[in-house]
């Protein structure tokens, strides 16, 4: 016998309209796009709030790496210690180097001596000291003046000689040495060459440098031509603050008076 429950459910549905299958599947399609939608709706709502919240935060200062901590530094200059118990060195007793070096300086002699002319020996056979001729009018500097050059005057003189080696009347040779005041020497000496290389003779003469630093610190040979065949030479040489001159009679060669200012020299 049917239940009653059932039967009742039964008489309730015998003349229910039911709707069709397809009908019930469209309708269940779409509650599902709705439950979808909103679940997509709020969480895109979640993911703006959150960017923004993200976006609005302020950036935290990215740390640079550390900086290494300083170590102490002793100056270069101070001396390592001691060991315990070693002795001190001595303090050194030797004097600070001064700078520019010294230079030795030479002492120029108090007088010209008869040993530091020219010997009978440097000369030639025959040739004696003599007092005569012994006047300056053979000098570079009255020849320079007979001949229209500019004239000049010798350095300022501490002391000086005059000789005269003779082997004959008009054979001879004649020295003058003065010891100059410092650096007159050297002075004197570009001057004489710088007076010659601007002389303009008289017509017929002339004065010319044949040679130089063949002696001493520095030397000259003048060549002097006074017209008429008659020519003149003379040495001017000087070392340290010594300064020679020399004039021979009758005219030498420039060889031969050359060689008698290198040995004047050596006998300073």
């Amino acid at each position: 016998m049917p239940d009653p429950l059932f039967r009742r459910l039964f008489a309730e549905t015998e003349n229910t309209a039911w709707e069709s299958v397809h009908r019930v599947r469209s309708r269940a399609r779409r509650r599902t796009s709705i439950g979808i939608g909103a679940v997509g709706a709020v969480v895109a709502i979640g993911l703006v709030a959150g960017g923004v919240a993200i976006g609005s935060a302020p950036s935290a200062p990215v740390a640079g790496p550390p900086l290494p901590a300083p170590s102490p530094s002793s100056p270069s200059s101070s001396p390592s210690p001691l060991p315990s118990g070693a002795p001190s060195p001595p303090p050194s007793t030797a004097p600070p180097p001064s700078w520019p070096p010294a230079t030795p300086s030479s002492t120029p002699p108090a007088d010209v001596t008869p040993a530091m002319m020219l010997q009978p020996s440097d000369v030639g056979a025959g040739y004696v000291p003599s007092a005569v001729g012994t006047d300056g009018d053979w000098s570079a500097e009255f020849t320079l003046g007979a001949i229209g050059c500019l004239g000049g005057s010798k350095p300022e003189a501490v002391t000086g000689r005059v000789q005269s080696l003779r082997k004959g009347p008009e054979v001879f040779v004649l020295q003058e040495t003065t010891v100059t005041t410092p650096g007159g020497a050297a002075a004197y000496l570009a001057d004489v060459t710088d007076r010659v290389r601007r002389c303009k003779p008289a017509p017929g003469q002339s004065v010319r440098i044949a040679d130089t630093d063949f002696a001493g610190d520095e030397s000259v040979l003048l060549v002097f031509h006074l017209g008429a065949g008659s020519d003149t030479k003379i040495v001017l040489a000087f070392q340290d603050d010594l300064l020679t001159e020399i004039f021979v009679k009758p005219n030498p060669s420039d060889t031969a008076i050359r060689k008698l200012g290198v040995r004047a020299v050596a006998r300073f």
